[in-house]
């Protein structure tokens, strides 16, 4: 295993040309690709079976991996501070750490663990990730199939979902559930956060939404159905189940609080 720098001399963009690599020798299977220097685009050597790498940018590269297509590589870890990218690949323990305007692109593969700030992260339907942790960013989630273990929501994170599962949203982050997706039990709205549902699936697990959260329900066209799962709603946060398509009644509604008036518990129902 080495450490290879990029440099992009070569001029021709691709990967595997060793005049491309400080000491003119090109990455080969588990070793760590740096890109901290010069603006030449990887465009090229994106398919060459590469496994095990993992790839570090930093700020002194200001260029873009792989436009357009995919570095296709099984991936150990992630550290990006440039520009944008597009990855895909199996990839565990990744940290997608980006400039602010980066875009990162994760195309294919299985992302088991991962976290992600101060970027654009899109997930394309054909990827599935299991667990992923954010800090201000906007997530574009595709995917219509298997549930997160854990999809939490660091402030400033905004989030659409196709995927649901269990999802904590931080103080000012919000999550949208679209399509098929489902809240799974251990789903929470913390202060400051909102959570949208505009799934037409059933919510069986339990959901608590804390003081100063929003569980919001009522732009979804579909009447979906609690089935037996519980809304929490503590003192202090609000929820509407009054859909466009009607009102939805939790398996069980519990308002912690104060009072068993419509009030209940300073949970308020939103105007």
């Amino acid at each position: 295993m080495a450490t290879v720098t990029w440099t992009g001399a070569a001029l021709d963009g691709d990967l595997g040309t060793n005049g491309n690599y400080l000491g003119g020798t090109a990455p080969s299977n588990s070793d760590t690709v740096v890109f901290d220097r010069g603006s030449e685009n990887v465009t090229a050597g994106l398919t060459s079976g590469l496994t095990g790498l993992t790839i570090i940018g930093t700020r002194g590269y200001t260029g873009v991996i792989a436009p357009g297509s995919y570095l296709n590589a099984t991936y150990t870890n992630i550290r990006w501070a440039a520009g944008s990218a597009n990855f895909s690949g199996n990839i565990t323990n990744a940290r997608f750490s980006p400039r602010a305007d980066s875009v990162i692109g994760y195309g294919t593969g299985t992302l088991a663990t991962g976290y992600a700030e101060n970027c654009n992260l899109s997930i394309a339907a054909a990827a599935v990730v299991t667990n992923l942790r954010t800090l201000g960013v906007i997530l574009d989630d595709l995917y219509n199939g298997t549930a997160y273990t854990l999809l939490e929501l660091g402030p400033g994170s905004r989030a659409k979902t196709k995927r649901g599962g269990k999802i904590i949203a931080h103080a000012a982050a919000s999550v949208d559930v679209l399509g098929a997706g489902v809240l799974s039990t251990g789903s929470v709205f913390r202060s400051r956060s909102v959570g949208r549902y505009l799934s037409s699936a059933a919510i069986s697990g339990t959901v608590d939404v804390e003081s100063g959260g929003v569980f919001d329900a009522k732009d979804n066209a579909n009447a979906f159905t609690f089935g037996s799962g519980t809304l929490n709603v503590w003192p202090g946060a609000r929820y509407d189940l009054n859909t466009r398509a009607g009102l939805v009644s939790p398996g069980t509604l519990n308002s912690y609080g104060l009072s068993t008036e419509s009030d209940v518990g300073g949970a308020t129902p939103i105007p």
